[in-house]
């Protein structure tokens, strides 16, 4: 009772001194942003003070409010990218706590994933699940280890967070072709088990979760590799797949973004075979299962990404644009009330099959990637204020077809890939405090095409891709905890 009493004065004491920061921020001339950044931090001081039990409201307020007050004393000097830095100072000087989601958790948890955008963020912060999110030492670069087994070995599948903490995986190409097949991660067992199926084989295809907490399936390479428009639902709570409205195009090497209305755009890919590059865009809406066409792209392209800003807007940057794996440096942006896409800054440097991560203080980091002389270590970053990119620190190895994820920390994991040298085992780690890159561990089997997903706990589910243990896609799924050597 008394632990339970704590955290409920922790959640009104850290939207109490969350709200007084806010104000303050804006009085002294900050902008909305750099005000989300410094109420965040307040409250994340004020959990792990009041949940020692039995703190006063009042008292907390006033101990969360010591770096507002340090941050006000020297507003003037201050910028965006310094307010970001002492928001993460203060969320990693927070004690740590390793309690694990209890059903309080999932309740918020599925309030907030009904939440989109910006508010779905402030929910996030709130939740008690995202406390562990937030419970990790970043001096440690972390290490990998070998987890169960999944049912069954796949590539270029999905993989999706569920609002309840388990992970969704889905198609992908495995030993006997393309497969239908599903499983189920389970973190608190760290077992996986088998789901139904889906109705339709694909793989390369492109998944979302829904703020109703079911995930769209979409597109890809179907049965023999003909290119799909189907569209099917999984119902977590029924523990099914059902068919949904088919896209106006069929496409693969399309994105897939999930906007703060709800809606989800899937833009660009290719149409077939022939590397046809695509410039059309389409909406789909959950409240009626259709598809509508949106903006044009001003460039066709594929194997590009997309990424949410926190304005609501669509970042789409570089990739292929032609049937000779022709590569753009072009990015556009995706204006959801206008249903139109303009030109923003061009990258520094053309490249496809890279990532985007949008940072904490929501610039964009764009990393690795090939072009005509292939494949890169270079990375840049976005600023959706001004429109332009910058170079960023380079990896310290060059790679194309990996993953990169947001860690709890602020912190980006980048893991597997291509490079020059065959498959890469290598993680990076990009600290957007220090602007670098440092050396992450590695992988027990070196891949590409995998999927890695950050859970609840803090810890990032690599699974599946190819690699030189088996071409088939039967490689080991692995664990990359952030807190351990």
């Amino acid at each position: 009772m008394l632990r339970r009493k704590g955290r409920e004065n922790a959640i009104v004491a850290g939207r109490g001194c969350g709200e007084k920061a806010i104000g303050r921020a804006v009085r002294a001339g900050r902008s909305a942003d750099s005000a989300r950044l410094v109420q965040d931090a307040s409250r994340r001081q004020a959990y792990p003070k009041a949940r020692k039990g039995g703190c006063r409201r009042n008292r907390v307020a006033r101990e969360a409010n010591v770096n507002i007050k340090q941050i006000n004393e020297n507003q003037k000097g201050h910028d965006h990218d310094e307010l970001f830095k002492i928001t993460l100072t203060s969320r990693r000087a927070c004690d740590r706590f390793n309690r694990g989601p209890d059903e309080r958790s999932i309740r918020m948890t599925r309030h907030f994933s009904c939440c989109i955008g910006s508010r779905l963020l402030r929910w996030v912060l709130l939740s008690p699940l995202a406390l562990n999110f937030y419970a990790i030492e970043p001096s440690e670069a972390g290490s990998f280890h070998t987890n169960s087994p999944m049912t069954a070995g796949r590539s270029a599948h999905s993989s999706t967070l569920l609002p309840d903490g388990k992970v969704l995986v889905a198609g992908g190409r495995w030993r006997t072709g393309i497969t239908s097949s599903a499983e189920l991660y389970d973190l608190s067992t760290g077992k996986w088990t088998p789901t139904s199926k889906m109705g339709f084989a694909r793989h390369v295809h492109g998944a979302a979760l829904l703020s109703n907490g079911k995930v769209l399936i979409v597109g890809g390479f179907g049965t023999n590799d003909t290119v799909t428009a189907s569209a099917e639902l999984y119902d977590p709570i029924a523990a099914g797949w059902a068919e949904t409205g088919a896209m106006t195009t069929a496409r693969r090497g399309c994105s897939v973004t999930l906007l703060q209305n709800g809606q989800v755009l899937v833009a660009g890919g290719l149409h077939s075979n022939c590397l046809e590059a695509l410039s059309s865009s389409e909406l789909y809406d959950p409240g009626t299962g259709r598809w509508t066409r949106t903006g044009t792209l001003n460039i066709a392209r594929y194997n590009h990404t997309a990424s949410l800003l926190p304005d609501g807007k669509v970042l789409t940057a570089a990739g292929f644009c032609d049937a000779n794996n022709g590569v753009t440096s072009t990015a556009e942006l995706y204006d959801p009330i206008a249903g139109k896409w303009a030109r923003t800054g061009v990258l520094i440097t053309a490249r496809s099959l890279h990532t985007s991560t949008v940072l904490l203080n929501g610039t964009v980091l764009v990393a690795g990637g090939e072009d005509k002389s292939g494949t890169l270590a270079t990375a840049e970053l976005y600023d959706p204020a001004s429109g332009k990119w910058k170079a960023a620190a380079s990896l310290n190895l060059e790679r194309d077809q990996h993953t990169a994820t947001l860690l709890s920390d602020g912190r980006v994991l980048v893991v597997g890939g291509l490079g020059q040298g065959g498959y890469v085992a290598a993680a990076d780690l990009y600290d957007p405090l220090a602007s670098t890159w440092a050396i992450a561990g590695a992988l027990s089997a070196k891949r590409y095409s995998h999927c890695a997903t950050l859970l609840p706990n803090g810890k990032v589910l690599v699974t599946g891709g190819v690699g030189d243990v088996d071409g088939n896609g039967d490689l080991p799924t692995e664990l990359y905890d952030p807190q351990s050597k």
